[in-house]
C-alpha cells in the first residue's frame, strides 16, 4: 500500500497525528494541525486523506449535525507501525512534537466552539456548541447585532462555555 506510493508520506503524518490525537477531527482541524508545520499542503492532505479512508485505514463518521469527522482504526494504526520506516526521523519527530504540542487546543476546538454565520444581507449569528465524541451535548444557535457583537458572543463562548452552561440550566430548572 505504501512502498511504491507517492503520497506515503503525507499518509503517514495523517495516521500519526489521527494516532496522537486519538479522537474524531473535523477535515479543518487536521488541515490546521497538518499544515503549520509546513510540509504538507492542503491538496495532498485531502488525498492522503480520502486514500486512507477508501483503503480502510481511517474511518469517517457524521457527527450528529452530519459534519464529517476522521479517526483513526485498528487497521490505520497496524499500517502507521508497518510503514512507518519510511518517514524520515526528523520529519516524524518535529510533526510528532507539533502534535503533541497543539493536542489539547485541537481537542478543545472540536468539543468546544462558537462560528459566527450570516443569513440572508445582515443578519448576524452565532452557534455555540459542545461536542462529545461526534454527538453534540449543546447547540446554541443565537442572533447577534453585527459582527461585531457575534465575535464578542463566540470568544465569551470559547472562554466560559462550562460556566454559561450551568447558568442556562440553572434558569431552565427554576421553578
Amino acid at each position: 500500500m505504501f512502498s511504491q506510493d507517492l503520497h506515503a508520506e503525507d499518509k503517514l503524518l495523517l495516521l500519526l497525528a489521527l494516532d496522537i490525537l486519538d479522537m474524531p477531527i473535523t477535515n479543518i482541524y487536521i488541515n490546521d494541525l497538518l499544515l503549520e508545520p509546513g510540509y504538507m499542503n492542503y491538496f495532498n492532505i485531502q488525498i492522503a486523506l480520502n486514500e486512507l479512508v477508501d483503503a480502510g485505514c481511517v474511518e469517517k463518521i457524521p457527527d450528529s449535525d452530519g459534519i464529517p469527522m476522521y479517526s483513526i482504526n485498528k487497521k490505520g494504526r497496524d499500517t502507521f507501525k508497518e510503514f512507518s520506516y519510511l518517514l524520515p526521523d526528523g520529519l516524524s519527530k518535529r510533526y510528532e512534537e507539533h502534535i503533541e504540542n497543539n493536542k489539547d487546543q485541537v481537542k478543545k476546538l472540536v468539543e468546544i466552539n462558537a462560528t459566527v454565520f450570516t443569513v440572508g444581507n445582515n443578519d448576524y449569528f452565532v452557534r455555540c456548541f459542545v461536542r462529545d465524541k461526534g454527538t453534540y451535548v449543546v447547540d446554541l444557535k443565537l442572533p447577534a447585532l453585527d459582527r461585531e457583537d457575534a465575535n464578542r458572543i463566540c470568544k465569551k463562548w470559547k472562554e466560559n462555555s462550562s460556566e454559561i452552561y450551568a447558568e442556562i440550566i440553572k434558569i431552565l430548572h427554576k421553578e
